[in-house]
This record gives C-alpha cells, sequence and structure tokens, in this order.
C-alpha cells in the first residue's frame, strides 16, 4: 500500500507541476513589481543586540536577478523574535515565503489529493494501513508522511531555484495579463 501512496503523489506531483509553476511565476511577478526591497543594517545596533534593522531600499530590479535563488536571498520586511541572546530579531527572506509557504502548502494539497484518492477507493485498505481509526485519518496521516512531504518539497525547491529569473518574470508577467 505504501508503494501505491508514494507512487500516485509522486504521479500527482508531476501532473500538476505546470500548473505549479505558472502559479509561481505570478507571485513572483507580483513580488517584483509591488513589493518593497530591504537591506539590512547594522549602523545603529546597540552592544547588547546584533540582528539589526531592515532598511527599505526602493524597488526591486529584476535585472539583479540571473536565477531565483538569487531574489531569495531578499528580505520581505517581517521581522520574528529570535530568542537568541544578543539577537532580538530574525528577518524573514524570501527563501522562507518560496520554501515553507509556497512550496510546502502545494506539497502539502498534493498529499491530500493523493490521500482522498485512496480514501474513495480503499478506505477501510489505507485506515488498515496506517493502523488507525478513521477519526485519527487527517491528522495522522500528515506525520506518516512528513519524511516525503519534506524530501519533495526540498527536491522542488532545489529545481525551482536554479531557474532563471526573468524568465520566471516574464512567465507571472504574461499570466498576469490574461
Amino acid at each position: 500500500m505504501e508503494d501505491l501512496i508514494i507512487s500516485k503523489f509522486k504521479e500527482l506531483i508531476d501532473n500538476n507541476k505546470q500548473s505549479f509553476f505558472d502559479e509561481l511565476a505570478k507571485q513572483f511577478y507580483q513580488h517584483i513589481e509591488k513589493e518593497t526591497k530591504y537591506e539590512l543594517s547594522h549602523e545603529d545596533d546597540p552592544y547588547w543586540d546584533h540582528s539589526g534593522e531592515l532598511i527599505e531600499v526602493g524597488t526591486f530590479n529584476i535585472n539583479d536577478y540571473d536565477e531565483l535563488e538569487d531574489f531569495f536571498e531578499e528580505y520581505t520586511g517581517t521581522k520574528m523574535a529570535s530568542h537568541q541572546s544578543g539577537r532580538g530579531w530574525n528577518f524573514e527572506d524570501y527563501e522562507d515565503i518560496y520554501y515553507f509557504e509556497i512550496i510546502s502548502d502545494y506539497v502539502r494539497e498534493i498529499l491530500e489529493d493523493t490521500i482522498n484518492f485512496f480514501d474513495d477507493i480503499e478506505n477501510e485498505q489505507f485506515i488498515n494501513f496506517l493502523n488507525i481509526n478513521s477519526l485519527e485519518k487527517e491528522d495522522l496521516t500528515y506525520d506518516y508522511f512528513d519524511e516525503l512531504i519534506n524530501d519533495k518539497s526540498i527536491e522542488l525547491y532545489d529545481e525551482i531555484k536554479e531557474l532563471k529569473a526573468k524568465e520566471i518574470y516574464n512567465r507571472g508577467l504574461e499570466l498576469t495579463k490574461k
């Protein structure tokens, strides 16, 4: 049963990859066109805190990026408490957005489609395979497949980060204008 599930999961990932890349292109285009560019400054750091502060430096220019990975290093403007001594803040970058939100959400959505596929066809076998009762199924399924989700997310991220930024931007522009 596990091999069947993994096979179906990979099939759905492959079958939906173009639509995923199209959505990614639209989001990338929107980030370049509408978001503010920030730089991290340590100029005013007190001696007890070396986290820095984000300074607005204008807008993004697509010509500054060869691959998406270059853009992923940019800051989004969001800060979170670091809970580390001497470093009050961590600053979110676009790698966080693309990996932890866009890619991971896509992979989890495909896993949900995979689970629904088997749920519709072989519900009893599927529940027996996971060794759970039907009430626990939704919560435990993600735990059971956590490694698969992480592996596929990393694989997709590695593929995406090497895409040419201008090509993805132009695709996003084209799709946004439709």
